[in-house]
């Protein structure tokens, strides 16, 4: 697997996690964010990418930050697959970042540069 499947099906399998936590079911989540559940299950599963604005409408239906989706991590199941690399030290989490961001282009990398940017606020 991929350094970004890896990170899509991460993602995906923490909006699942939170979905669940929420008692939301996959078709409710779907029409507050104006997708299908389809689409929404493809995000879960990690076979389709979520774009930053539909991020944004996922983490405010949830009533969640974007910082908490991406940093905070369930450790409740095994199965959700989210805390794979809750273990790591600061360094580590430096250099598999730095790893994951060195070859993207320029416009996804000014999309990263904003959602770091916005967990920082």
């Amino acid at each position: 697997m991929t350094q970004h499947s890896d990170l899509v099906t991460l993602l995906g399998g923490r909006i699942r996690a939170l979905r669940k936590q929420k008692k939301l079911t996959i078709l409710t989540l779907a029409t507050i964010c104006s997708i299908s559940e389809k689409h929404l299950g493809q995000i879960e599963r990690g076979k389709s990418n979520a774009s930053l604005d539909l991020i944004e409408k996922i983490t405010n239906a949830l009533g969640i930050s974007t910082y908490d989706l991406f940093v905070q991590y369930n450790h409740s199941t095994k199965n959700d697959n989210v805390a794979m690399h809750d273990n790591l030290n600061d360094k580590e989490i430096i250099k598999e970042l730095y790893s994951i961001i060195e070859n993207v282009d320029g416009e996804l990398l000014q999309r990263i540069h904003r959602v770091v940017k916005a967990c920082q606020d």
